[in-house]
């Protein structure tokens, strides 16, 4: 059977953990405040009291990030992304370079790439969502050189992703500490992502990279979307939409989670999507029993086995970030590795790359 298969698992006690108060997950909504203003030749939007930060700021340190000592934390073809100190307060700083014609022809066509991860981050926001906020954006800079657009969102301190937090709780020897901790981490993370469904909120990228965990106490999380650019917004989410958000996020899980933790993790999903319901007008039941969720989900989990499988496929035949054309003597030909995302355990040639 695949990742959430139904078969009768050994019996694991329940730890002796008296588990804290759940922290509330979503806020009343609300309507957040938005203002425009030209800084420094610049045409920024800006919420939550940025105009100050904007106006201690010239132009020419947006232009050149490098400059400032920020450091950058992540870079491909078409982002870069930077944490920034800015007057004593964390942010990170997204630059989407407009360098090709498509993507050029895209900019016109629906505005600049960061305006999308915006309005996700506000939506977020006036939805009660816990997600990255954004600060502010302006559509057209030059930066290096390169046309771009940039997005200053405030940092969430104190936190990691959720994949690298997960691994981290099961190094814990304390067995009973152990699968309390867990316990609290699945609920956290059910709370967020059934209230998100019930608000209209569906991260199209959902993969434990992008949610962060952040430890507000002792034995006490909170969990965060991040990367809001894919998400759909402001329309209910059906149950083959749930299906498919919840195989997508299970497809890391299955090879690094039990089947009892992940069983659980959908026990509290149904939960709290019924504590939502009510919350916001895009809130709907589930039609589906929590048997059948499980079998929809297993025979999703085929369907994004073969997506992504395919997308390797057309990775590994063109030049790009990952792989590259390479001309041998005789007239051979080949594909070589030139990086990977991630390196894996127990591939040596992943870390190198």
């Amino acid at each position: 059977m695949d990742m959430l298969n139904l078969i009768p698992v050994e019996h694991v006690p329940a730890a002796r953990t008296t588990l804290r108060p759940p922290i509330v997950e979503i806020e009343p909504p609300h309507i957040e405040p938005v203002g425009c203003a030209v800084v420094d030749g610049l045409n920024w939007t800006f919420r939550g009291g940025f105009e100050r930060i904007l106006a201690s700021v010239p132009a020419a340190v947006w232009k050149n990030p490098a400059s400032q000592g920020w450091k950058l934390v992540k870079s491909n073809s078409s982002r870069e992304v930077w944490r920034a100190s800015i007057q004593g307060a964390a942010y990170y700083v997204k630059y989407y370079h407009c360098s090709s014609w498509r993507a050029r022809i895209k900019r016109l066509l629906r505005g600049p790439v960061c305006l999308k991860e915006w309005r996700g981050g506000i939506f977020a926001i006036e939805q009660g969502i816990p997600a990255v906020r954004p600060a502010g954006y302006v559509g057209d800079i030059s930066c290096n050189g390169r046309p771009a657009s940039i997005l200053v969102t405030e940092a969430v301190e104190a936190a990691q992703p959720l994949d690298e937090f997960w691994r981290l709780l099961q190094t814990d020897r304390d067995v009973r500490r152990r699968r309390g901790d867990t316990r609290i981490l699945i609920d956290r993370l059910a709370a967020l992502i059934a209230g998100s469904h019930q608000a209209g909120f569906e991260h199209l990228d959902m993969h434990p990279a992008n949610i962060l965990v952040q430890t507000v106490g002792p034995r006490r999380y909170r969990t965060v979307f991040v990367d809001l650019q894919s998400a759909r917004l402001g329309v209910p989410i059906d149950d083959v939409a749930v299906v498919r958000n919840l195989t997508q996020l299970n497809q890391w899980f299955r090879r690094n989670s039990t089947t009892a933790d992940r069983l659980r993790f959908l026990r509290a999903y149904v939960r709290w999507r019924n504590e939502h319901e009510t919350a916001h007008a895009q809130g709907r039941p589930l039609s589906l029993s929590f048997d059948q969720l499980v079998r929809a989900m297993e025979r999703r989990a085929a369907v994004h086995a073969a997506l992504i499988c395919r997308q390797r496929d057309r990775r590994v035949a063109r030049n790009g970030r990952y792989f590259a054309r390479i001309k041998l003597p005789g007239g051979w030909t080949g594909m070589a590795a030139v990086q990977s995302k991630r390196p894996q355990e127990g591939s040596g040639a992943s870390a190198r790359v």
